[in-house]
């Protein structure tokens, strides 16, 4: 080896531990080190295990294994038994259900000897199609009826005066039977437009009942702008209106034809099989077909019910036509009347707020509600409710001549043209803000769930604590009371 190479191979051995260092050899055959920087690394260590009880190391190995779960082990659940298998006394309840007892609702004897007298509703094997069983509830009503082993509810006064106004509205136009519930917050206005849809429904009427018309326009759908109507378009919930509809309808819509042509979307064309795919070029196709008069109801009702992109403008086609015939009365019952008439939580692409007349659903229902859109025979029944983020407008509240719990008003507020136009020709139904005597002492009879018969001063003190208010009645003086 040369002594060159024996320099340069010393000066590296030198040069591995110092931080910076370069030497230089001068003359032809000059020799540098390079900087390794080894001592820099991450020094990687062994990953210690996690113990059961979460400290680090690998011990109590034995421990690990005792706990460890089989994942094809079966979990055990819990379930009661059928009714078949408790047979023994030992399963039987002292005192017999007082629900049990009670007679049905039913329409044909909802008389004013009915009145101030609990009646159950019939349960889901004797009438399935029932409008609050396919249609749904307020959801303070689902608790109610969960705590009860038998939906019913007590027969009021108001209510009997709604049977009548029907009865009326059976043998005329919607026009002259716009009609809302009003009263105080908690009087029992749901209730009464409940019974309303169910005395309808046994009266052969055609019932579209919307319990919650706050969902329109709470922004829980999605929507589409549709530019020929210039309104958003609420697929989703038009499509499940158009089911619901046709489940509690189903055995009074066999009969029920088309008396006017109907002009279907390209769309709702090729969902229909009324014009070939492949004849997608055809102008016919591109606009649309007409079902001839004489189309079976429910054949409309399968279109709009193939794709939620149809179902908005089916379902306007459908009352359309449902408007124009005489052969069954048809009820537009809804519930949160007021939410359709204010503000809406949906936004359109520039974030700006959407009125509820710029949706389908709302709008459809304001059509009607204000006369602009008739039935031959049938009414329209809306009930207020009492919603902090859906107050009642200024404009409906003006129309109804009812006081308005808006934070503004006076004659210098600006009211909105298109909500007083929607809210004109609305006729008022006012429930009572208390219960009779007669009627809450059926209503204690019927919810009370305390440990001891109950007597006239527990039922007076329950009744005077409520103030006869019919929510706080039941929640504070019956259900507070008993728990």
């Amino acid at each position: 080896m040369s002594a060159l190479s024996r320099q340069c191979a010393a000066t590296s051995r030198a040069g591995a531990g110092a931080s910076r260092k370069q030497l230089l050899s001068k003359g032809p055959g000059a020799c540098s080190t390079v900087q390794t920087r080894s001592y820099a690394a991450v020094q990687k260590k062994a990953a210690s295990k996690q113990g059961p009880n979460g400290f680090k190391g690998g011990r109590n190995q034995e421990s690990q294994k005792k706990y460890k779960v089989d994942p094809n082990a079966r979990i055990m659940q819990y379930k009661p038994l059928p009714a078949a298998q408790l047979a023994s006394p030992l399963f039987q309840t002292v005192n017999p259900d007082p629900l049990a007892a009670l007679p049905t609702f039913r329409a044909d004897t909802l008389t004013r000897s009915q009145a101030s007298r609990a009646l159950a509703f019939a349960d889901a094997a004797q009438d399935a199609s029932a409008p609050f069983r396919v249609f749904g509830v307020q959801r303070r009503m689902v608790l109610e009826f969960r705590l009860l082993s038998r939906a019913c509810s007590v027969v009021r006064g108001v209510t009997l005066d709604v049977v009548d106004r029907l009865d009326k509205a059976g043998q005329e136009g919607s026009k002259g039977n716009r009609l809302v519930l009003t009263g105080d917050e908690g009087c029992g206005k749901s209730f009464a437009l409940l019974q309303a849809t169910q005395y309808a429904a046994g009266r052969d009427w055609l019932v579209l009942y919307i319990p919650r018309g706050i969902d329109l326009v709470n922004s829980s759908t999605p929507y589409v702008y549709d530019a020929r109507t210039q309104t958003y378009l609420q697929g989703a919930f038009a499509l499940e209106t158009l089911k619901r509809f046709a489940r509690a309808n189903a055995a009074k819509l066999n009969d029920l034809v088309t008396s006017t042509p109907v002009e279907l979307e390209p769309r709702a064309v090729l969902l229909a099989g009324l014009q070939p795919q492949g004849q997608s070029t055809n102008p016919a196709a591109s606009e649309g077909t007409v079902l001839p008069p004489g189309t079976p109801i429910t054949q409309l009702i399968e279109i709009g019910t193939r794709e939620a992109s149809v179902a908005p403008a089916v379902l306007d086609s459908l009352l359309e036509q449902l408007g124009q015939q005489t052969k069954r009365p048809v009820l537009l019952a809804v519930d949160d009347f007021q939410a359709v008439y204010g503000k809406s939580a949906y936004k359109d692409p520039h974030f700006a707020q959407i009125r509820p007349w710029h949706l389908s659903m709302p709008r459809l229902i304001l059509e009607y509600a204000s006369g602009n859109k008739t039935f031959a025979r049938g009414a329209v029944l809306g009930a207020l409710s009492s919603s902090p983020h859906y107050p009642l407008p200024l404009e409906l509240a003006e129309s109804l001549n009812t006081p308005s719990h808006a934070p503004s008003s006076g004659p210098y507020v600006q009211r909105h043209a298109t909500a007083q136009f929607y809210a004109s020709g609305l006729e008022t139904i006012p429930v009572p803000s208390k219960l009779s005597i007669p009627e809450a002492a059926a209503l204690f009879s019927v919810r009370w769930k305390g440990g001891k018969e109950p007597g006239d001063e527990m039922f007076f003190s329950r009744y005077v604590e409520s103030g006869g208010n019919a929510r706080s009645f039941v929640w504070k003086g019956i259900l507070g009371g008993a728990l």
